[in-house]
């Protein structure tokens, strides 16, 4: 099951910054801006035909709603940038390069420097030189990355024209955090590839001309400030279980024992996409456009995965299959599951560790991988097996060069470890489990459960811990011809903390 990275989050940090002025809409008309810790700020990714592209964009943008937007525009490392003085002609807001250290001010747009990277932290630009390798520079998904972390769901992610994938990986982890994603419409591109590559996630909200993205950005941050959730939601539990039925009925997806924090803040995103402002608003909308539901519960099941995500808990896991394999021979069976595998990277990982561990006598043992989730969209491109070199950017080169082969700007999973992961759709809370399993991972899915109502349904995980569904998030527990349900006595259960794992 698909799971979204982006709820039940340690606390994002609070943005300092100056009090919003009262403001103004896109046109004449006043309208109250909300002041409060969640300011909008805008990534604005382009490459290749970025220049013109954001001659469109800039002219069309809210310009008093307090909002930041920062560029990020691949440049040659030795190129002397005039960005800031070509785009300043586009737009009365001031432009100005960043500098390490800088605070974003609202109604500003900013320029990054050439040959550097980006990151948001602790509210503050941060300029990072960065390694050796021949990514394009500065990193837009590095910076959008960073955005989804400090902000989340006041992130605002637009890629414009380029070559290649950088952007597609970012806009995934906005969305996945509970922002808003646009792409350039690639048929109005001069190059289409990063716009193309993102729409390809599956995680952008809005494909459109440059020049009409200010119009839908105004109307996103003026609904927003106008949804009271919390304040409804105490007073809505018929409301929620109306809408949670509706959406089972259209997607087979049931959300019943989902936490309600993580529910509420996927349905206050959608109505700000849809702007309105009241739940009951929210319900003639999905009944007059029942496709709403399947975008719902899209954003529901939405997650962010990563290669050897979190790289402490893998150092602890590469332990667990050393242990696994102590007790195997050549011929023997291992068989590993998947729970939540999303677009496959934690299953590719586990294949990884367990051929690295093996080495020469890999293909001796019968390794069967089960990569399970609710989302057929994500298994799409899990089986795949081909991913964007940013999204590998941070692997130990020689890792790399082993396990993948390199296909101009993107990487295809070897062969050999392919055959041994087996994708299949399964809903934890209705589908019996897998039989037999030396290893389960499950990280970021039982954290979205309310563990005493998951207690006590049909769900295959039902027999982990409820100690590992309020805070474990890589659970393996090796069983021997035994159901997931129960663990026995000569079985070993293993928890590893998710430290670095949701954000």
């Amino acid at each position: 099951m698909t799971i979204s990275n982006a709820e039940e989050p340690k606390k994002r940090r609070s943005v300092s910054r100056p009090p919003l002025p009262a403001a103004k809409a896109h046109g004449d008309e006043a309208h109250p801006v909300r002041n409060d810790e969640r300011p909008f700020i805008v990534g604005i990714g382009a490459s290749a035909g970025g220049l013109e592209a954001l001659r469109l964009l800039l002219p069309g943008l809210p310009k008093n709603l307090g909002l930041s937007y920062v560029v990020v525009q691949h440049l040659s490392p030795t190129y002397r940038s005039m960005m800031s003085q070509l785009l300043g002609r586009e737009t009365t807001m001031p432009v100005r390069d960043i500098e390490d250290g800088m605070l974003p001010e609202p109604n500003t747009v900013y320029i990054t420097p050439p040959n550097r990277n980006l990151t948001l932290v602790a509210g503050h630009f941060r300029l990072v030189e960065p390694a050796r390798e021949s990514l394009p520079k500065p990193s837009v998904n590095r910076f959008f990355a960073s955005l989804a972390e400090e902000v989340g769901e006041s992130t605002i992610g637009i890629i414009l024209s380029g070559t290649g994938s950088d952007g597609a990986a970012g806009i995934h982890a906005i969305k996945a955090a509970g922002g808003f994603t646009f792409s350039q419409d690639p048929e109005t591109a001069k190059y289409n590839g990063m716009p193309q590559s993102a729409i390809d996630t599956g995680s952008v909200d809005w494909i459109l001309p440059p020049e009409n993205m200010g119009a839908e950005i105004s109307l996103i941050v003026l609904n927003r400030g106008l949804i009271p959730v919390a304040t409804q939601a105490a007073s809505a539990p018929a409301t929620l279980k109306t809408l949670l039925g509706k959406v089972r009925a259209r997607t087979k997806v049931d959300f019943s024992q989902y936490k309600e924090p993580t529910l509420w803040r996927r349905i206050e995103r959608r109505m700000a996409a849809n702007h309105v402002s009241t739940l009951l608003d929210y319900l003639q909308v999905v009944d007059q456009t029942p496709v709403e539901l399947d975008k719902l519960c899209k954003d529901i099941l939405i997650s962010v995965t990563a290669f050897f995500r979190d790289t402490e808990a893998f150092l602890r896991l590469d332990k667990v299959v050393a242990d696994i394999l102590a007790n195997k021979q050549p011929g023997d069976d291992i068989r590993v599951w998947v729970a939540g595998c999303a677009t496959g990277e934690e299953a590719y990982s586990l294949a990884i560790l367990f051929s690295e561990r093996l080495g020469a006598s890999f293909d001796q043992y019968r390794l069967q991988i089960f990569a399970t989730d609710i989302d057929l969209d994500a298994m799409a491109l899990a089986r795949r097996g081909v991913f964007a070199a940013s999204s590998l950017a941070h692997m130990d080169r020689a890792r790399l060069r082993a396990n993948f082969t390199p296909h101009g700007d993107r990487y295809e999973i070897n062969k050999n470890l392919r055959d041994v992961v087996i994708f299949a759709r399964q809903d934890l809370v209705q589908d019996p489990p897998f039989l037999r399993l030396d290893l389960v991972s499950c990280r970021n899915v039982l954290i979205y459960f309310q563990s005493l109502k998951f207690r006590h349904t049909r769900a295959p995980l039902a027999g982990i811990s409820e100690e590992a569904s309020d805070g474990c998030h890589d659970t393996g527990i090796p069983q021997r011809r035994s159901t997931l349900g129960e663990t026995p006595q000569h079985c070993k259960r293993w928890s590893l903390p998710g430290k670095g794992i949701t954000n």
